[in-house]
């Protein structure tokens, strides 16, 4: 029987998390009977091998916790953002409020309009056929836990590598300290279940500390898994450089400009403010796991907020670097086009 994509993709996504949840309970218990009670403690120091276990249950919670807060956090869901109010003679049987100063559009200076969530589309947003809802910031789907990585569960996810990456490290240590003793004491041999944990535990650092590094320089230059997919897979086809438009506010009147979304990294205020937008300004919860770093939406009386009020911290503001060149090119001229509102006032459908 052939499994087409999508079964099997569905099938991983359940798996594979039940996998990674197992593995890490027999590693754990590799570490804590085979190590710290059979060894450390029988051989060596009976505090020692007790401090390691409870050490070692330590993380293994605190692992699971963050674990059950990215589920419970979720991705963060984008607010309903209602069509925009070009003008003010704009009819008033329709929910509307003024555009943001610039907007990711269509070529034809349109903003993006998701037909599932009947909203507006903020800028790096995506629709999520898991939630059923568009995700702020949507980073990527992660098979090894389970679940959609976006704008509010992101510091868990890199909490959770980091503590992770910690783990591995602490029983890798602690191990290898022992671990001539414990060679010579069996006549030069090891049990094959410490040897099976050394293979988990290096095999998971590695993969661990690799995920972790692409995320740091996802981080670093502000841009998502699944942008940095897109521009992979430009660069392997070998295809022109995908081309996006963005409709930028100049001196009360608006314009339409391109850009290349594989070479122009809009989204780039540089490491500090990078950081800060993922990670939070409270550097104690940079490691201690709670929450996320954004408020909620704000809700209320749509007709006494706006765009910015509405969306809160799910703006995505681009770099003043980029704003300036923006403008630069306005001035001379160098724009798609003068946008001018036609006849259509909800915008292109982009799920």
């Amino acid at each position: 029987m052939v499994i087409s994509h999508l079964n099997l993709d569905r099938i991983l996504r359940k798996t594979v998390p039940v996998i990674v949840f197992l593995l890490l309970v027999y590693g754990s218990f590799l570490y804590s009977y085979y190590i710290c009670w059979n060894e450390i403690y029988h051989h060596h120091s009976k505090s020692t091998g007790i401090g390691l276990i409870i050490g070692n249950i330590l993380f293994i919670l605190l692992i699971y916790f963050i674990w059950l807060q990215m589920f419970l956090v979720g991705p963060g869901f984008q607010p309903h953002v209602p069509i925009y109010k070009f003008y003010e003679d704009y009819r008033d049987d329709y929910e509307s409020i003024p555009p943001p100063d610039y907007f990711i559009c269509t070529q034809d200076g349109y903003p993006i309009y998701c037909t599932m969530c009947q909203s507006i589309k903020i800028d790096r947003s995506r629709h999520s056929g898991d939630f059923g809802k568009c995700i702020g910031r949507f980073d990527h789907f992660c098979y090894w836990i389970g679940t959609v990585i976006g704008k509010q569960n992101y510091r868990l996810f890199m909490q959770f590598l980091i503590w992770f990456q910690l783990y591995f490290v602490y029983s890798i240590v602690t191990t290898s300290v022992f671990i001539k003793d414990i060679y010579r004491r069996r006549n030069n041999s090891l049990h094959p279940q410490i040897i099976v944990l050394y293979i988990l535990l290096a095999f998971w650092l590695v993969i661990v500390f690799a995920l972790f590094v692409s995320h740091v320089y996802y981080l670093w230059i502000n841009i998502t898994s699944i942008e940095e997919i897109k521009i992979k897979q430009h660069r392997r086809d070998k295809t022109p450089d995908p081309q996006a438009f963005i409709n930028f506010k100049h001196k009360g009147e608006r314009y339409v400009l391109r850009y290349s979304s594989l070479k122009d990294h809009i989204w780039n205020r540089g490491l500090h403010e990078n950081w800060i937008q993922v990670m939070g300004k409270s550097v104690f919860f940079w490691f201690v796991p709670w929450r996320g770093p954004i408020n909620d939406p704000h809700s209320g009386d749509l007709k006494e907020q706006d765009y910015y009020v509405i969306v809160g911290d799910y703006f995505e503001e681009i770099s003043d670097k980029f704003k300036q060149h923006f403008i630069e090119r306005i001035e001379r001229k160098d724009y798609e086009s003068k946008f001018t509102m036609g006849c259509s006032d909800v915008g292109s459908s982009d799920v």
